[in-house]
């Protein structure tokens, strides 16, 4: 399985995007941020 490395802005930028969602609900920002997660990994198994 692939490791997905994250630079320090991409993690600041995540860490902004689950924050604006968690604003109106957390369970929904921490679903977003693990289904990004799995796509990305996902894409990372066919590169």
């Amino acid at each position: 399985m692939p490791t997905l490395i994250t630079s320090p802005e991409a993690e600041q930028d995540l860490l902004d995007i689950w924050l604006y969602i968690a604003e109106d609900s957390p369970v929904n920002a921490d679903r977003f941020l693990d289904r990004l997660e799995g796509r990305v990994l996902k894409f990372a198994e066919f590169t």
